[in-house]
């Protein structure tokens, strides 16, 4: 049994108490009702696959449903989470165009479904788009430059937003949405890396603590003939996930035996040396 916490961020109970002043009534509870939908399916993926936890933040822009153990996940598991609100946005949208009778609700709340499968699509961290693409990432043994160039690609779009905002105020029209959203996308893709970094140190610790109660834990061995160049060392680093221990066995091309064995913390050494 999954336990599920909502909280609700300051400023998105802000933001939605200035849309009901500001829009119709219709189309806030029509945004609302989108995003619940495409939440909901977030934290059934997540109980399908295991999770136990569960926080459901709404926040100015949309909403996120984060648990602590998603990086545990595999990346197929971690993919189809992600995937789950969009398919769930897309079908939501198409049951309204489909089967809803013809009502200014009805076609807000297709227009919410639309806009959050294809918003939530684009390859822009920390979008569900972006999500699954990382998911691919590890599992190719490229999550780390994947993280990067998704991350990179929030910061282009969120100033791409702001410089389309201001170029329509000097124009006359001002979309506060583009102005506020850019701003919004980069803060969330930096507080997204500080956790995910958070994370990662929290599970390196438990790992610790699981060897040292002589229990067992996931080991990626990567090998090389010869002893390893700085180049190799610094390749290999680059590959490194953040869900498992890693060795680097240099072989013996002759008799294939292992002659060393090299830790990550030996490998950090040997690329940063104390002087």
């Amino acid at each position: 049994m999954m336990r599920l916490k909502l909280r609700v961020h300051p400023a998105g109970a802000a933001w939605l108490g200035v849309s009901f002043l500001l829009a119709p009534s219709h189309a806030v509870l029509a945004a609302v009702a989108a995003l619940a939908w495409h939440e909901a399916a977030h934290v059934a993926a997540m109980a399908l696959c295991g999770v136990k936890r569960c926080v459901v933040e709404l926040t100015p822009f949309g909403g996120m449903a984060d648990a602590a153990c998603f990086d545990r996940l595999s990346p197929g598991r971690k993919a189809a989470v992600s995937l789950a609100g969009v398919l769930a946005s897309a079908l939501g949208a198409w049951l309204c165009l489909r089967f809803a009778p013809k009502s200014p609700f009805f076609h807000a709340l297709y227009l919410a479904n639309a806009s959050l499968a294809a918003f939530n699509l684009l390859p822009v961290w920390p979008l569900d788009g972006a999500r699954a693409l990382l998911a691919a990432g590890e599992r190719l043994g490229m999550e780390r430059p994947a993280q990067r160039i998704l991350t990179g690609l929030a910061y282009a779009l969120g100033l791409s937003m702001v410089a389309l905002g201001l170029y329509g105020a000097w124009l006359g029209h001002v979309n506060l949405s583009l102005l506020c959203a850019g701003p919004y996308l980069a803060y969330a893709a930096h507080a997204s890396g500080v956790a995910q970094s958070v994370r990662r140190m929290q599970r390196v610790q438990d790992a610790a603590h699981k060897l040292a109660g002589g229990r067992m834990i996931p080991v990626d061995a990567y090998a090389c003939a010869g002893p390893p160049s700085t180049l190799t060392l610094a390749r290999l680093a680059d590959r490194l996930s953040s869900l498992r221990y890693h060795l680097l066995l240099v072989v013996d091309p002759e008799t294939g035996h292992i002659r060393e064995s090299i830790s990550e913390s030996e490998l950090a050494q040997r690329l940063f040396p104390e002087k």
